[in-house]
């Protein structure tokens, strides 16, 4: 109540009333005095004439309360003068709020609606999401097998490139070893019909150079290698020295000179057949030159072994066959140069041979024997070995 009080328009009221006041004095006097005159207006009685006065004393007071009450105040003048202007644009206010509440409404539930909507457009672009990460990842693996794929593609196609490679390869060796069967065919008929005298790669001659031999001895010993070469064939066919033809180039030849003319140390030059060689035919040679050395000494031991007690003929037969390969095996460990063709060190006697298989036959003790070095053997060989049988 002191806020509405403090809030009111004071001065406008203590000016209306003083107004009033003194209209209403003024009134009061003119009346008194039109009364005392006894003036009459429009022919009136005089107390009539008061009564006018008086009315029209109130009409002014009236006039002036509004007149003071517009001149002070724009809400009293605007209500006075524009009341219905303004209750119709309260009206119409009032029903633009109105509808502006109904829109803010509409715009509410339409807000609700569309917060809805984004909310299951939310989750729905979280499921997207979802999804798109589970793509993602499966695009990876595709991708990781894709490669793989191509890797393990680029593999097989390198395989397949090697064994067409392989196959082209297996072709040309077939259709090769096909070439070298007939020719192997053929060679057998002619051994059969007793034509080849020499195969290919097989020993003809060998002869040992001493270190630091001059030229004219290495060419000694080049014609005593090719003479003994030529003897090897004759005494293979039963023919003449003078029948056999041999060939070495001079490209061949004077490399050997080379290799063996004042050399630091003992060599041996080999003759071997250069391919297979019918009765008649001239016998192409393949030298080849190695360092040559002591190997064994005359009288050393190489294998030692105990046979046992009751062999019968064969069985002896069989393990002294085992032995003699244990003793070529050994020497061609220890430097000795084996025959090219048949793979051999060494020879041994058929008379030494069965004798040694008939000291072993049927015996009552278990025996020794052991294999003894006959000379000084070099690496160019061959071995010439005795063997010893002793009660063991």
């Amino acid at each position: 109540m002191t806020q509405t009080l403090g809030e009111m328009n004071w001065q406008l009221i203590i000016g209306v009333l003083l107004v009033s006041c003194l209209v209403a004095y003024v009134g009061d006097r003119v009346g008194m005095r039109i009364g005392k005159k006894r003036i009459s207006l429009f022919g009136l009685r005089p107390r009539d004439t008061s009564s006018i006065i008086t009315a029209v004393t109130g009409f002014l007071i009236a006039l002036g309360t509004l007149t003071a009450l517009a001149v002070a105040s724009d809400s009293v003048r605007t209500a006075l003068f524009s009341m219905k202007y303004v209750q119709r644009q309260i009206t119409e206010l009032t029903g633009q709020l109105q509808e502006s509440r109904e829109e803010f409404a509409d715009m509410e539930q339409q807000l609700f609606e569309s917060q809805n909507a984004l909310l299951a457009k939310q989750q729905e672009l979280s499921e997207i999401e979802g999804r798109l990460k589970a793509a993602q990842g499966d695009l990876s693996d595709v991708r990781a097998r894709l490669e793989q794929a191509e890797s393990e593609k680029n593999v097989l196609e390198e395989e397949t490139a090697a064994l067409r490679k392989n196959r082209e390869e297996l072709q040309t060796a077939v259709a090769s070893l096909k070439a070298e069967a007939e020719g192997l065919r053929e060679g057998l008929d002619e051994v059969r019909e007793g034509r080849i005298v020499v195969f290919a790669g097989e020993l003809l001659s060998q002869i040992a150079v001493p270190a630091g031999s001059r030229r004219p001895d290495v060419e000694i010993l080049l014609t005593e290698a090719k003479n003994r070469a030529r003897h090897f064939v004759a005494l293979r066919f039963g023919g003449s020295i003078d029948d056999v033809e041999i060939d070495l180039s001079r490209a061949a030849e004077g490399h050997v000179l080379e290799a063996l003319t004042g050399s630091p140390y003992r060599q041996v030059l080999r003759f071997l057949a250069a391919s297979n060689a019918l009765r008649g035919e001239t016998i192409s040679l393949d030298s080849r030159t190695h360092v040559s050395s002591s190997v064994y000494k005359a009288g050393q031991v190489l294998l030692e072994r105990t046979f046992s007690q009751g062999l019968d003929r064969d069985k002896a037969e069989g393990e002294l066959y085992a032995l003699l390969r244990q003793v070529n095996a050994l020497a061609v460990s220890d430097g000795v140069l084996p025959d090219p063709l048949h793979k051999t060190v060494g020879n041994l006697t058929a008379t030494e041979f069965f004798e040694t298989i008939e000291a072993l036959s049927d015996r009552a003790a278990e025996a020794r024997v052991t294999v003894i070095v006959e000379e000084e053997t070099f690496s160019e060989g061959p071995v010439k070995i005795r063997l010893r049988v002793e009660d063991a």
